[in-house]
């Protein structure tokens, strides 16, 4: 357990757990499916105490994401103010917390059979995951004349549009989308590579 100081006033003590189970390759790293965090208001200088904390995190289908961020009064404790969820990035704490508890995917810390296993089972997660995401490039860029091409990921896939837009993102990353800006052109020859990869 760590002590934090989340700003001038808002101290507490945070630690993370996680859930024992079958890792998963993040940045190079095996990491927890799952892991926990929390933060326990300490109190401050007006003599009131701090609110608490408690997270969720998963990877799911390689990106790590938040599930559930929750700010609770303690009794007798101060309120939640605009100043303390303005301090969290939750992309920036997810990824912390589970490479908090990460493991360097070396074969000495890992057994060769569970390694090898690990891989297969990291090779087939990655291919489907670089198939998804030239599924998505291509549903956006068909419809990128439209005005809402993100939309059309998300009603495609069945995500929501935040979830739609990472992986928009990654794809844009990949080199699979134009940078934003990119002429109907730019647009229409990514997609035309994109088909005949198909």
């Amino acid at each position: 357990m760590s002590r934090v100081k989340r700003d001038r006033s808002w101290m507490g003590n945070a630690r993370t757990s996680a859930k024992v189970g079958s890792a998963v390759m993040l940045d190079g790293y095996l990491v927890p499916r799952e892991a926990d965090f929390f933060f326990d208001g300490a109190e401050e200088e007006s003599g009131q105490y701090a609110p608490n904390i408690a997270a969720k995190f998963r990877v799911r289908d390689g990106i790590p994401e938040c599930v559930s961020f929750c700010v609770t009064v303690k009794p007798g404790g101060r309120g939640i103010r605009d100043c303390d969820l303005a301090l969290f990035n939750l992309e920036s704490l997810t990824r912390n917390v589970l490479l908090s508890h990460a493991q360097k995917a070396i074969e000495s810390q890992v057994p060769m059979r569970e390694l090898d296993q690990m891989r297969a089972s990291n090779a087939i997660a990655n291919a489907s995951a670089a198939a998804r995401i030239k599924r998505v490039a291509r549903v956006y860029l068909e419809n990128a004349s439209t005005g809402a091409p993100r939309m059309a990921v998300a009603d495609s896939f069945g995500f929501d549009p935040r979830h739609a837009s990472r992986l928009i993102a990654d794809a844009r990353l990949a080199g699979l989308i134009p940078p934003l800006g990119a002429s109907d052109e730019e647009l229409a020859s990514a997609l035309e590579a994109i088909k005949q990869e198909s």
